[in-house]
């Protein structure tokens, strides 16, 4: 990493290959995801996170492919030959950005990736596409990283409270610096580092690949040690058919937000879930858990949100920031220790990731009724 908080690394040999097979895979993918679009199923669809559905199947297809999974390997093994201590670091499993033209739900906010629990952690970012962007997806803020900022940026929004975040950092002379990636190039920066997620002004398909490299596993999703991803002969992959996916995610969902609805409580809305998800295989429930959270993030408002974030964990614990993201909404401790117990009935709360994040609510909750084992197990990929 440089005193910039953050740099580019070409890809070459294995790697290089391995980069075009999952931007070949990802241009099938497009394809078939033009024909849902286009099918019976999703154009009768009235439900108002259909494209949000049809997006995560090429999220999941391509996050859990032997393509995206070896390249993966790959890359994390050309870091740890340029900074062998990231070795005893976790990683967490490919995350995939899916842009469509002019899609404004995909248009971020300047941020950070800094989670307090992993300690210290970098973002790699890698485009998936067989064109150069014409706009730049991403713009990073060179230096936005240091203490010293920090400590600025501190003093500035006290002199000027109405700023947005840009404003405070043009105010400490940190430049917003737009990134035109390299197609055969990855880009890695710090956690603390500020940047943004740009709209695609252009007629393409962009997408990215993303993992994080954090000292401590990330409690938010699944991790796994660095040392032993690359080690791995052939990483657990998953295939799909895409146009399948899409019908089952749908017919999924539409149960699982009837539930909500039916349901006389919390209790019962979660027993419901868990006779469910008894129906379902092991590679679908995965992709449903990842696709539940992506919709209940991107419709908030909708009735059934809170609940499709429960479900997400209870479907398959692929992204386990939905339970927290539910259980934060809950103001009153006694409807956590509902959810928490009647959980308990069906979870051993043995992983790394749960103990962290039960943990933390209850220091938020002040409640000492949650009872924990400490667990070294991480849930890994």
């Amino acid at each position: 990493m440089n005193r910039d908080g953050w740099l580019e690394i070409a890809h070459i040999k294995e790697t290089l290959h391995a980069h075009s097979k999952v931007v070949e895979k990802k241009e099938e993918l497009i394809k078939e995801f033009i024909s849902i679009t286009k099918s019976q199923d999703y154009i009768n669809n009235i439900k108002p996170y259909k494209e949000e559905v049809a997006k995560s199947c090429i999220r999941s297809s391509l996050r859990f492919s032997s393509e995206a999974m070896e390249f993966t390997k790959l890359l994390v093994g050309d870091i740890l030959e340029t900074k062998l201590e990231y070795s005893k670091y976790y990683v967490s499993p490919p995350y995939i950005l899916f842009h469509l033209p002019n899609d404004k739900s995909e248009q971020g906010v300047i941020h950070t990736d800094r989670i307090k629990e992993c300690q210290n952690s970098i973002t790699v970012w890698t485009p998936i596409n067989t064109f150069k962007n014409t706009y730049p997806p991403i713009s990073i803020f060179p230096k936005s990283h240091s203490f010293l900022v920090s400590v600025c940026q501190k003093l500035a929004k006290k002199i000027f409270p109405n700023l947005k975040q840009e404003g405070v950092l043009k105010k400490i002379g940190i430049k917003r610096l737009d990134i035109y990636p390299g197609i055969s190039s990855s880009y890695i920066w710090s956690s603390k580092l500020f940047h943004v997620g740009n709209l695609n002004l252009s007629e393409n398909y962009h997408c990215a690949l993303v993992i994080k490299i954090t000292k401590k596993p990330l409690y938010h999703e699944p991790s796994l040690e660095c040392k032993d991803l690359i080690q791995r002969i052939n990483p657990k992959s998953i295939e799909f058919n895409l146009l399948d996916m899409y019908k089952n995610l749908s017919k999924h969902i539409e149960s699982i937000e009837k539930m909500s609805l039916e349901s006389l409580n919390i209790e019962e809305f979660i027993s419901n879930v868990y006779d469910y998800r008894k129906l379902i295989d092991l590679g679908t429930r995965r992709a449903l858990s990842f696709t539940l959270a992506l919709v209940a993030g991107r419709y908030p408002d909708q009735p059934s949100s809170n609940y499709f974030d429960l479900a997400s964990y209870m479907v398959e614990k692929e992204h386990i920031i939905a339970l927290e993201r539910h259980l934060r909404k809950c103001n009153d401790k006694k409807v956590v220790l509902r959810v928490f117990n009647k959980l308990s009935k069906f979870e051993k709360f043995n992983t790394y990731q749960e103990f962290t994040l039960f943990n933390k609510l209850k220091k938020r909750f002040k409640v000492d009724a949650i009872n924990l084992r400490r667990s070294s197990s991480v849930h890994d990929w």
